[in-house]
């Protein structure tokens, strides 16, 4: 293996890393499950010359997204572990994915979480995790706070314009009207989040999302996957849970394509849930317009009402990833 040259500064403390403090509140929105998968198509599914991918990865039509405030991240590994440690506030949008293994006799795919956008407002975090995992970071200022989150960062409205807005809004779940209700408080995170998925998907789900899921592929039939069993999935999430990222760098030589490029993994275990509880009352997603943002339109998460979030207090322990492909 290749030594890793450290620069200046050292900020960037290695993995595994654990993550304490953690204030989350999650939401989850509905998405266009074509462009998805499209985007899905173009990242972890890519191989050279239409290769087959292995594994192959097929998208759900949903989004989660969570704001968080951690007190502390730092390196679990001595002598990292003494220093560095980092408070950090950010907002993610993941996507949750079907992973097949495309070897040997058909088998249940396994579910999966694709950070796609992640801002956030720490140097240290965004160089470890970009660098590390390939998390797509940009930098920029989040809150969080009772009534909800923004996050704002550097942002261009129109292509080849010359100015850039730096306080641009990227992203804002607000509570628009508190109807006095009590918060509820699930059994579990999982069965909070799988009520919320629930709200927004099962209702008034199409007849051909089933069918995008299984790609008409009659062995995957066989195994009569259905929506239900990734509700139940998300509803009975463990502690460990597998989160799968797009690493890569721009070609020096031909900026158009990447000089490395490699699909990874790794495992965040949850632990120490100290608090868990359903916000009442109206809340509304606000998506901005922004050439230079515009990932989020192309899946369709688009502004409006959403489901009222799940606010939860927690601890990560981020492993030692592994690669799954690479170029």
């Amino acid at each position: 293996m290749i030594p890793y040259t450290e620069r200046d500064t050292d900020l960037n403390f290695r993995p595994p890393y654990r993550i304490t403090g953690v204030e989350a509140l999650s939401a989850v929105r509905r998405i266009d499950i074509h462009a998805a998968q499209q985007w899905l198509d173009e990242t972890l599914n890519w191989r050279p010359d239409d290769e087959e991918p292995k594994p192959e990865f097929t998208a759900l039509p949903l989004a989660f997204v969570i704001f968080m405030h951690m007190k502390s991240m730092c390196s679990i590994d001595p002598p990292h572990d003494a220093w560095g440690a980092a408070s950090e506030t950010e907002v993610v949008v993941t996507l949750p994915v079907l992973e097949w293994d495309n070897e040997g006799l058909p088998s249940p795919p396994s579910l999966k979480f694709y950070p796609i956008v992640l801002c956030l407002d720490s140097g240290p975090a965004l160089i470890s995790g970009r660098e590390v995992f390939g998390f797509p970071k940009i930098v920029g200022k989040v809150e969080i706070g009772p009534d909800g989150g923004t996050a704002r960062t550097e942002a261009c409205r129109k292509e080849g314009e010359a100015t850039i807005d730096r306080d641009a809004l990227l992203l804002a779940l607000r509570r628009e009207k508190d109807d006095g209700q009590p918060a509820l408080e699930p059994d579990s995170y999982g069965k909070g989040l799988a009520e919320m998925v629930k709200e927004e998907l099962l209702g008034g789900l199409d007849r051909g999302v089933l069918g995008h899921l299984l790609k008409l592929n009659p062995a995957r039939k066989a195994l009569n996957f259905t929506l239900e069993r990734v509700v139940d999935a998300i509803e009975g999430l463990e502690i460990g849970q597998k989160f799968v990222f797009l690493k890569q760098f721009r070609d020096v030589a031909n900026p158009r394509v990447a000089c490395h490029r490699s699909v990874a993994e790794c495992v965040l275990e949850f632990s120490t849930l100290t608090s868990l509880r359903r916000e009442s009352g109206d809340w509304e997603l606000e998506v901005p317009e922004w050439h230079s943002s515009r990932l989020l339109k192309r899946i369709g998460l688009v502004s409006g009402p959403i489901g009222a979030p799940l606010r939860s207090e927690f601890q990560i322990d981020m492993s030692l990833g592994k690669t799954l492909w690479t170029s």
